[in-house]
């Protein structure tokens, strides 16, 4: 697992840098309103790569990862990948009928609808991606995958840099050239996933498959589930168009890019443990499982606490200079921000249980619980507050689903919470950032002071750590 996680997570933190590195970019090149489209144009593709892929790639990689051969793999490949085309013309043709209502619920003004066929055109390309990523994740070519990433990271930041950089045209006209540059290289990713299903190596079957139409009747609560999920996550910022306006959106996304960083910690951990964690259910070592789980979630929290405080303190300050000045943040949204991130990531590692022992129902009940709360508080919190509201609402929402998912999994498997180890890492993570705190407190933070406290502050908290007797490192290493 460490191995497979180190590759994969090599490959997060590659396309985290280059997405920092996209913010400053397109940050300068484009106004706040062509930059907030761009960003809803970019979370509304996430919204409709659901609807597409149908949740099968969860099920590629719960069921194909024990697939008894080639044959069988390129039978799934093709007509599973065919239904996927199918619900793709079905959202495309709905949404094409009516452009200037999803430009208003995407971009909060109807005079956006030009961009919608570039959005859909986005969608169907990262759909693509995605599906052929599922299948090597379900041969197990961690390395592949990293590779992919890697490809499609450089490819996406390069020729939107290139192309919004000397088009020297509008949103609607650049931003359709970009999806179409994204086609391309989806349909090559996609023939060489195809490729690798139908000529990887057969294995001792521990299961066979259950047929399409099953793991259709499967999927449908996981695509529900899904959807609220990730619409949760985004309602803030639908709402901020609707209400505020599209450059309000255009700060807030940039903020929200900054506080994403420990979702990217999940996202390397989270490749790595599913797959584990399926077939240690499927020989029914629910308790090894469980282990693996707990392992994963105190791993993430301990990475995750050290950028938790560093974007909470620095965020309000780094944001202007990533960008420009024109993207001012209060300091508590980013607390906010921080707090809903690191919530969600959490919740989504205990899910898993819930997934396995096939609980589709609780999950969707869950995740309707979630997105109320969040609706009600956003409704309530965004009118008067905006920024802060959304933040707001959004941290209380995720804290609250993540507490529910821990209380339903305790029925499931024999599960105690790991709060007190939890808590130990900020406590040592507050600790090594007191220097932090108080150039904070006296408005001395600059790079001269920063810089060499950060890397001494990083330093001790991975010393304390390691000398203590549940160290996180050294249980990883082991």
């Amino acid at each position: 697992m460490r191995h497979a996680t180190i590759a994969y997570a090599g490959a997060i933190v590659f396309d985290r840098l280059l997405s920092l590195i996209l913010l400053p970019v397109l940050t300068r090149i484009l106004n706040q309103d062509d930059y907030g489209a761009w960003s809803q144009t970019g979370i509304s593709a996430s919204l409709g790569i659901i609807i597409i892929l149908y949740a099968f790639p969860t099920l590629i990689i719960r069921y194909h990862a024990t697939d008894t051969g080639p044959t069988a793999r390129k039978f799934a490949f093709d007509r599973i990948g065919l239904l996927c085309i199918c619900f793709g013309l079905l959202w495309a043709l709905t949404a094409l009928s009516t452009p200037s209502t999803v430009a208003r619920i995407v971009y909060g003004n109807a005079q956006y609808s030009t961009l919608v066929k570039a959005l859909l055109l986005w969608t169907f390309a990262e759909a693509a991606i995605e599906f052929a990523i599922a299948w090597w994740r379900a041969l197990s070519r961690i390395g592949a995958i990293a590779s992919i990433l890697i490809l499609r990271s450089t490819y996406r930041v390069s020729f939107a840099i290139l192309i919004a950089t000397f088009s020297g045209s509008p949103l609607s006209v650049w931003l359709w050239h970009y999806s179409i540059a994204l086609t391309i290289l989806a349909i090559f990713i996609l023939a060489l996933s195809r490729h690798a299903a139908c000529s990887g190596p057969a294995t001792d079957s521990l299961r066979v498959p259950p047929t399409i139409r099953m793991q259709f009747l499967e999927a449908s609560p996981l695509v529900a589930l899904t959807i609220l999920t990730t619409l949760s996550g985004y309602v803030d910022r639908y709402l901020l168009a609707a209400w505020a306006s599209i450059e309000t959106v255009a700060i807030y996304a940039a903020a929200a890019s900054m506080a994403a960083v420990p979702f990217m910690i999940h996202s390397a951990l989270g490749f790595t443990l599913f797959p584990m964690m399926s077939r240690q259910w499927a020989l029914g070592e629910h308790a090894k499982a469980a282990q693996l789980m707990k392992k994963t979630l105190l791993l993430y929290c301990f990475l995750s606490a050290p950028v938790v405080l560093t974007v909470s303190i620095f965020g309000a300050q780094v944001l202007p200079w990533l960008t420009t000045r024109d993207y001012q943040v209060e300091p508590i949204v980013f607390i906010y921000l921080s707090i809903s991130v690191l919530a969600l990531g959490i919740q989504q590692i205990l899910v898993y249980s819930l997934l396995l022992e096939g609980k589709g129902l609780k999950m969707l009940q869950l995740a309707a619980i979630a997105i109320c709360l969040n609706l009600i508080l956003a409704f309530l919190l965004i009118p008067q507050f905006e920024m802060r509201g959304a933040a707001l609402a959004a941290a209380l929402a995720n804290v609250i689903l993540a507490a529910m998912t821990n209380q339903a999994i305790r029925s499931i498997i024999i599960w105690r919470f790991p709060l007190f180890q939890i808590i130990r890492f900020f406590i040592s993570a507050c600790l090594c950032a007191l220097p932090l705190f108080f150039l904070a407190i006296f408005n001395l933070l600059s790079l001269i002071y920063v810089l060499p406290i950060l890397m001494t502050a990083g330093v001790t908290y991975l010393a304390l750590d390691w000398w203590s007797d549940e160290s996180m490192l050294r249980h990883s290493l082991s």
